[in-house]
């Protein structure tokens, strides 16, 4: 038997070398506090009837023994970072029991360090961007672009709407800071061209979505948690399908995902389910940059 599938009060291990840290620490302090679900109105998202405590109740999904104390978790939980290798190197070596590699997926590191990959996959968001558009630019019929004409777009060899079935109307590109696109976005979505059609730069996300809302020719990318809400966003097609922003192949987005070296023993699937739950979900839609697990528009 591996020493980690043993009952213990050796604290779960999740190290975090992505944007998604602050989501792990802020709901590895609540796990911890091992509220009652009461307290903040847990027992009607999580469906029961019990006022039993947060921690307890994943616990004892898994048959770990609640302990029925305040800030006394069955298995309490440690949050720390590192960057997206060596949380791979900790996890192959046991000296972590989750990991969150961001943006780089685990085969992706695994190979790079010649490590035979035996991560499994718990997503628990979705990250990466979306496109808004100025609202007379959807009421014109412009709802989808082709991936290849957004990169077209912000390289400059697209100017004009007319270009991809819009007004005769000259395009303007709304950016962030000079970091913006994020690197994660430029390496895969615009394969590093560089941005020669971006007109001017915003870096508050809102002061951009507002510029781009308030003008009649206008497109940017911003956080995808940000864009999803009373927002025009730019359905993207790839290969003749069509995606919308919550769909997984939206190639301007990545799923997030907890990893655990080989299939996860009860103390981590009991964390696990709560980061998955209504109860851990609130700490990723709290954060514009992310999408919540099974985000619906009318949400």
């Amino acid at each position: 038997m591996n020493a980690r599938d043993e009952a213990t009060t050796t604290p779960l291990h999740v190290q975090s070398g992505s944007e998604f840290h602050r989501v792990l620490h802020e709901a590895a302090i609540t796990w911890n506090l091992n509220p009652k679900v009461s307290d903040r109105s847990w027992v009607a998202e999580l469906d029961i009837a019990s006022d039993i405590r947060l921690a307890d109740y994943f616990c004892r999904q898994e048959g770990l023994e609640p302990t029925g104390e305040r800030s006394t978790p069955p298995v309490p939980t440690v949050i720390s970072h590192s960057d997206p290798t060596a949380v791979v190197r900790d996890l192959a070596a046991d000296r972590v029991d989750l990991g969150a590699t961001g943006y780089k997926t685990t085969g992706a590191i695994s190979e790079s360090l010649a490590i035979e990959d035996q991560s499994v996959s718990h997503p628990v968001a979705t990250a990466g961007s979306a496109f808004v558009v100025s609202p007379p630019i959807i009421d014109s019929g412009v709802t989808s672009l082709r991936a290849e004409e957004l990169r077209d777009i912000y390289a400059g060899k697209i100017t004009n709407w007319k270009e991809v079935g819009g007004p005769d109307r000259e395009i303007r590109v709304i950016a962030g800071p000079d970091a913006n696109p994020p690197r994660w976005l430029m390496d895969t979505f615009f394969n590093g061209v560089p941005e020669a059609g971006v007109d001017e730069r915003r870096g508050r996300e809102a002061t951009r979505v507002n510029r781009i809302e308030s003008r009649n020719d206008a497109v940017g990318e911003v956080p995808v948690g940000f864009a999803v809400y009373d927002t025009p966003v730019l359905d993207i097609s790839v290969d003749g399908t069509r995606f919308s922003v919550n769909e997984t192949g939206y190639p301007a987005t990545v799923d997030l995902a907890c990893y655990s070296w080989g299939e996860p023993n009860p103390q981590e699937r009991a964390f696990v389910s709560y980061l998955q739950s209504p109860a851990g979900q609130r700490y990723v839609d709290r954060y514009r940059d992310f999408l919540p697990l099974n985000w619906q528009a009318d949400s």
